[in-house]
């Protein structure tokens, strides 16, 4: 059922009917790892999908670093209308993402921009228009590996976000060993 490849791993997505059966599939990437974390209906009928890559060919335009957080959006027929990658020269990962009530999206996920502690990976926040230009970032962070997952939206500015942490410091104050699993009440905007 896969009519294209572009290399290793790449993101695969497949709309379905009522049936099951399918209306369209479409293989995202480039020559190197792309993981598919997350899709999301969009408003106007097509969908966002997340996850991070280590290509910068194919449709990955751009690759900052060893991995980075890759969104692409896609119209209801499965075409691509824009993607755009986020991170610096480590690894940034995306884990979910969620359209907003302006039409833009709120995404999810662990930065490690530090070189000199590398597996000290942080929470990650990014608020993007709907067209992926960033409109704010904020990361949570302690001395461990950090790592948010799933974001639920309450309100305009107010998130429910759910992950794991390996930190006993900083904006994680408690730890019972190993990791843990972390659950954060935050409302941001973007001042």
């Amino acid at each position: 059922d896969i009519s294209t490849s572009h290399g290793s791993v790449d993101y695969w997505v497949v709309r379905l009917n009522e049936l099951g059966e399918i209306e369209w599939e479409k293989a995202l990437g480039g020559t190197d790892v792309e993981q598919l974390q997350n899709v999301e209906a969009t408003a106007d009928g097509g969908c966002i999908v997340s996850g991070y890559t280590s290509s910068s060919d194919g449709d990955v335009t751009e690759n900052y670093g060893w991995n980075d957080g890759w969104i692409v959006k896609l119209t209801n027929e499965g075409e691509v209308e824009w993607e755009t990658s986020y991170g610096g020269e480590l690894e940034d990962l995306i884990y979910a993402v969620r359209q907003t009530t302006d039409t833009g999206y709120i995404l999810v996920g662990a930065t490690d921009h530090d070189p000199e502690i590398f597996a000290g990976a942080e929470g990650w926040i990014v608020k993007i228009t709907n067209l992926g230009a960033i409109e704010w970032e904020y990361t949570i962070e302690g001395n461990g590996l950090d790592r948010i997952e799933d974001i639920f939206i309450l309100d305009t500015d107010k998130y429910i976000m759910c992950g794991s942490t390996h930190s006993t410091d900083l904006e994680v104050p408690i730890h019972h060993g190993g990791p843990d699993f972390w659950i954060i009440k935050a409302s941001f905007n973007s001042q």
